[in-house]
């Protein structure tokens, strides 16, 4: 179930018209609109004042009850296995195509 789907279930289960959560929200109607048909996304205030208002939790609606496969994670990352200086590690990560930035 999407994101959308949950969310005008809930909508509904609450007993409230989009009309009605838009105005306890301080939105649009169409913005409730967008978001229950997954053309956009609430903001994380928005998210929050959604799950609280419906009486769910900000896990529900977002969770696509897809399963993470762990076997794409090729290599484990030790860091212990490099530099510490300062407040942040600079070292470059071997192996990986990206390096951290020094603060």
């Amino acid at each position: 179930m999407t994101f959308g789907e949950k969310l005008k279930k809930a909508r509904k289960e609450a007993g409230l018209s989009q009309e009605q959560l838009a105005e306890k929200l301080s939105v649009s109607r169409s913005a409730v609109a967008k978001w229950e048909n997954d053309k956009g996304m609430p903001d994380i205030q928005n998210l929050k004042a959604l799950a609280s208002l419906l009486n769910t939790s900000i896990d529900y609606l977002l969770d696509d009850d897809s399963v993470v496969n762990f076997s794409e994670i090729k290599e484990p990352i030790v860091l212990d296995d490099y530099e510490k200086t300062g407040k942040c590690r600079s070292k470059q990560i071997s192996r990986v195509s990206f390096v951290m930035l020094e603060c």
